[in-house]
């Protein structure tokens, strides 16, 4: 898809049949290595499985690629109803969702029995204000803490701890470690983060990430990039960051490499518009030139990219299923629809329909779609839901 227009924000201001679980994360991956150069190291791992394993029809495929919240403590109608009808990929929880570890894991088992597919069930428990679920799991301090003791042991071994805590409720992803380098005091994300000085921060973001990631839990580096310049919170506006290419590589790049290089399966796309990198004005999640050009090509980063949800203010409100489509043209393999209020059926359906005409069209060519499907594929089957009941 050609993409020179915006979709128009304020500039800093607010607006608004079943298969086998085991076989299809096995043979997931063998579909995918054709498309996929990250997943070969996996193929040899389980046995020529039947291509009906793998989802088949265009629909299928597109809705592995979306990731959503619901509201509730239960597998209530709602989730239920879209779980069955757009068989989509994973699942986001929020605080709402969690009140004990038995709740949980009961909420989570009857989510993967429905689920066509094996779902990426994923959270933020980042540590210190930023923890959805309190029962089950330790709250440990913020990054910011961390970053003051400056032992990268301690960070590795209590993301260790948090994974085993939290795969053992049946997660699979955690949406950490927070990897902005922070120079601006003003910046939204303050204590979230490891500090300004981007060695310290490399050091202890690559430490997380092993630590959640050799522990069974698929580790998420966030945010991509520059958040800790601004003082705009995307969640409410559209920032803009004006630091150059070469600015960026000799700070923010710095921690987001060092989580590259010790295997990250995943980084998150922030909605920051960064003009002296991309000539187009249009949020760093809608941008070929952020993903494809600086984070695929220049840091060379072969894992799953997600977008920010694409329910946040920094994007216009209404416009979720067009920012969709462009966030998966210009290279981003999950797309994030979450947010505490309410996910309705239609938001859904017109989101997974949009990336559907976009291929059936060749507005996105085919490729594309085989190059993220594989990488979601590749990523359930390296860290697959524990206790996956076997139809």
């Amino acid at each position: 898809m050609t993409d020179n227009t915006p979709l128009h924000p304020a500039r800093e201001s607010t607006f608004q049949g079943s298969v086998s679980r085991r076989s299809f994360l096995q043979s997931a991956v063998l579909g995918a290595g054709t498309v996929l150069g990250a997943g070969k190291a996996l193929l040899s791992a389980g046995p020529t499985l039947a291509a009906s394993s793998v989802p088949q029809t265009l629909h299928q495929k597109v809705a592995q690629l979306f990731v959503i919240s619901f509201q509730g403590l239960t597998a209530g109608h709602d989730i239920l109803s879209l779980l069955e009808r757009y068989t989509f990929g994973g699942v986001v929880l929020y605080s709402d969702n969690c009140r004990s570890a038995v709740q949980l894991r009961t909420l989570l088992a009857e989510l993967q029995a429905v689920s066509r597919y094996p779902l990426l069930v994923c959270t933020d428990q980042e540590g210190g204000g930023v923890v959805r679920i309190h029962d089950g799991a330790p709250s440990f301090p913020w990054e910011a803490t961390y970053g003051l003791l400056g032992s990268a042991d301690r960070v590795y071994q209590d993301a260790a701890t948090t994974a085993r805590d939290l795969r053992s409720l049946g997660l699979t992803m955690n949406l950490a470690p927070v990897v902005d380098v922070l120079t601006n005091h003003k910046s939204p994300i303050g204590r979230r983060s490891y500090g300004s000085n981007p060695s310290l921060t490399a050091q202890l973001s690559a430490a997380a990430v092993r630590g959640y990631q050799q522990h069974g839990m698929a580790s998420t580096a966030k945010h991509f990039v520059g958040l800790g310049h601004t003082s705009i919170d995307s969640h409410r506006a559209l920032p803009t960051v004006t630091l150059t290419l070469a600015q960026l590589e000799a700070r923010d790049f710095i921690p987001f490499r060092a989580a590259i290089a010790a295997g990250v399966s995943t980084i998150l796309v922030a909605h920051v518009v960064l003009p002296a990198v991309d000539s187009v004005y249009r949020p760093a999640s809608l941008s070929p030139v952020v993903i494809e050009g600086v984070l695929r090509t220049r840091l060379g980063f072969k894992g799953v990219v997600m977008t920010d949800s694409l329910m946040m203010g920094a994007l216009p409100k209404g416009h979720e299923a067009e920012a969709a489509e462009r966030a998966f043209a210009a290279g981003a393999d999950i797309l994030l629809i979450s947010g505490k209020n309410r996910i309705t059926a239609a938001l859904v359906e017109e989101s997974v329909e949009r990336v559907v005409s976009a291929v059936l069209t060749g507005r996105i060519p085919q490729s594309r779609l085989d190059s993220a499907l594989g990488r979601v594929l590749a990523l359930k089957q390296r860290y697959p839901p524990t206790g996956l009941p076997v139809r």
